[in-house]
C-alpha cells in the first residue's frame, strides 16, 4: 500500500522537527568498527532537491560505529514506503548489523537502543536475514508485535555485544512521543 499524504498526517508532524517546512527521515546504520563505512543511500525517488547528510557515532570502547544519514526533503516521496524499506535493505546488504529509522531525538544511548519510549518513535528495522519492516502510524507502533520486534533485535545485539550494554546513558528520556514534539 502506497502511502497517501493526507492519510499520514501525524506521521508527518514528527518529521518537522522544530517546526521546520522539510520533513526529515533519520536513517541509521549500526557496523562493526573494522568495517568500512556505509554507500551513502540513493537519492533516486526521493522529491528533487532532498539533501543527505552523514555523521557517525563512535567510541573507543565500541566494538561498532552508527552511521546516521539525515534526508531532509521538502515533500512527501511519491513511493515513500518503498524508499525507506530499500534503504534499509541497502545498509543490510552493506554488512549493517542493524538498521533502523527513528524521529529527531530519539537516539540517546547505545546501551539502550530500544526502549518502550524509543520504540514508539521507532518507524522501521532490519537486520540481517530477516526482511525490514516499518511501523508509520502511532497505531503500528504501539502494536505488542512492532514492541516485540524491537525487543528481539535488541536482545541479538546485546547478546552479539554484550559491552555495549556497559556504555551508561544519561537515561534522560521523555515518557512518551506526544511530550516529546511539545
Amino acid at each position: 500500500m502506497e502511502f497517501h499524504e493526507s492519510c499520514y498526517k501525524e506521521f508527518m508532524n514528527y518529521l518537522r522537527p522544530f517546526g521546520d517546512e522539510r520533513l526529515q527521515f533519520l536513517l541509521y546504520g549500526m557496523r562493526e568498527k573494522s568495517a568500512g563505512p556505509f554507500r551513502v543511500p540513493d537519492l533516486s525517488g526521493w522529491p528533487h532537491g532532498t539533501e543527505l547528510k552523514s555523521f557517525a557515532f563512535t567510541d573507543e570502547h565500541w566494538p561498532v560505529v552508527i552511521e546516521l544519514f539525515e534526508f531532509w526533503s521538502s515533500g512527501f516521496p511519491e513511493h515513500c514506503e518503498q524508499l525507506l524499506l530499500a534503504s534499509l535493505s541497502a545498509l543490510t546488504g552493506q554488512g549493517a548489523i542493524l538498521s533502523w529509522y527513528m524521529f529527531e531525538g530519539t537516539f540517546n544511548d547505545i546501551a539502550h537502543v530500544f526502549t518502550p519510549w524509543t520504540i514508539e518513535r521507532t518507524y522501521g528495522v532490519a537486520r540481517p536475514g530477516q526482511a525490514p519492516r516499518l511501523a508509520i502510524t502511532k497505531a503500528a507502533r504501539q502494536q505488542k508485535s512492532w514492541r516485540a520486534l524491537a525487543e528481539q533485535v535488541a536482545d541479538a545485539l546485546y547478546h552479539a555485544y554484550p559491552e555495549l550494554q556497559t556504555v551508561a546513558g544519561n537515561g534522560n528520556v521523555p515518557n512518551n512521543l506526544d511530550e516529546a514534539c511539545t
